[in-house]
């Protein structure tokens, strides 16, 4: 493994932050051992939230970036039910209604998440909803949701 992903797992900013000053084309590597993923894509999967601010900060255009299965960075916090990064993605500008190649939105996969307190801020954050996310949130049982949700304006 390269050594930038590992010092993401291991959350160690200052040796992520020497690579990158060192050699600035790390911001541009893929994990191919994981899923083509980005380094804000690492740092959001492991819910490394203050990570995730510093990668923002020096290469903003990651927010938009897809993996192998075409998530976003948001995609990946959203499953995860990270409350930090999900607040920090969402405040970048990261599009809430991106689908992934399984036609999922990060809306979709907050709600299978086990995080309510993720999934409000979501909510919150959310302008528009599409009738397939309400349906989704219906059906995955995460009815708290609802009324977040009926609140916004359809797509």
């Amino acid at each position: 493994m390269q050594p930038i992903f590992i010092a993401i797992i291991q959350n160690d900013i200052p040796a992520f932050l020497g690579l990158v000053e060192e050699r600035e084309l790390w911001l541009e590597v893929r994990n191919v051992e994981q899923d083509n993923s980005t380094v804000l894509h690492m740092a959001a999967n492991h819910g490394h939230g203050e990570l995730v601010s510093k990668i923002i900060e020096l290469k903003r255009s990651l927010i938009f970036s897809r993996n192998a299965h075409g998530n976003t960075p948001l995609h990946l916090a959203a499953l995860l039910g990270d409350v930090n990064t999900v607040r920090t993605l969402l405040e970048f500008g990261s599009e809430t209604c991106s689908q992934n190649n399984n036609y999922q939105t990060p809306l979709h996969l907050v709600c299978r998440s086990i995080s309510t307190e993720a999934a409000r801020i979501f909510a919150e954050k959310t302008r528009f909803v599409s009738l397939d996310e309400l349906k989704f949130a219906l059906s995955s049982g995460s009815t708290f949701m609802l009324g977040y949700l009926y609140q916004k304006e359809l797509y």
